[in-house]
């Protein structure tokens, strides 16, 4: 599917934008996402597991993809 597709089933308006999802990644398209902006070394990670000093503190999603990537 097209992300044209996509953006447009995402990107519609709503009232709450806290809860705004602009896009629904899984670990193989947000790989591929971050490899074309750059990125080398990409690896999942585990609910407030990773190198970031403060996951502890800003992972507050356990359901979440949890991604780490270095430039």
């Amino acid at each position: 599917m097209s992300r044209r597709f996509f953006e447009a089933i995402f990107e519609a308006k709503q009232k709450h934008r806290k809860n705004k999802h602009h896009w629904l990644y899984n670990e193989i398209s947000l790989t591929k996402l971050l490899k074309e902006t750059g990125f080398s070394k990409i690896y999942p990670c585990k609910f407030q597991e990773g190198n970031c000093a403060d996951v502890a503190l800003i992972d507050n999603r356990p359901e979440s993809l949890f991604m780490e990537a270095i430039k």
